[in-house]
């Protein structure tokens, strides 16, 4: 059997600046929301530690974006071999979908206000489920991969509380929040 055609060297690197402008836009957009633009603050204050949190909010975008590319990539082509880092980095893409999954069975057991809240969130997670299924074949030789995903992205969620870090606060925040608006959390 024949191998499968390099992708061309163009890829990764198309890849790569738009998981970059995507990382640096998140960490932009986190920034003015948490209220830390204005006159009196840069990046700079604070002994440098909100440039630090906004470059590690910016890879965790970044990264994100180009873990989900990956992951539409083996659920578009489910027989094609999946090397560690690709399964590594698919899994981290595919760690929203995961906490979705994750916390929808904790939406059933809280009970929801209405039925359309109910729709929603099962809306939700059959979108978040829709990859799992159609490839796979393919996310079974990257289940190990996928489980630390999960508790990636759940500590990701957890750490800026620890930290007390701003950026990494409203991160956490909006991401909560999105959860709540498709109705896994109350």
């Amino acid at each position: 059997m024949a191998d499968a055609p390099a992708p061309p060297a163009s890829r990764p690197r198309a890849v790569a600046a738009w998981a970059i402008a995507f990382g640096l836009a998140v960490a932009a957009a986190i920034t003015v929301t948490a209220g830390l633009r204005g006159r009196n603050w840069s990046l700079w204050s604070h002994g440098g530690l909100s440039t630090v949190s906004a470059l590690i909010v910016a890879a965790v975008a970044g990264f994100w974006l180009a873990g989900a590319l990956r992951l539409a990539r083996i659920v578009r082509r489910p027989r094609d071999p999946i090397g560690r880092a690709a399964a590594l980095l698919a899994a981290f893409g595919a760690g929203p979908l995961l906490l979705a999954l994750f916390f929808y069975p904790v939406a059933v057991a809280l009970g929801f206000d209405d039925w359309q809240e109910a729709a929603t969130a099962t809306a939700a997670a059959l979108v978040a489920l829709a990859p799992f299924v159609l490839a796979r074949a393919a996310l079974v030789r990257i289940a190990e991969e996928l489980l630390l995903s999960l508790f990636v992205w759940l500590g990701l969620l957890m750490l800026p509380a620890l930290t007390g870090d701003a950026l990494g606060q409203q991160a956490a925040r909006l991401v909560i929040a999105l959860l709540r608006r498709v109705g896994l959390l109350p």
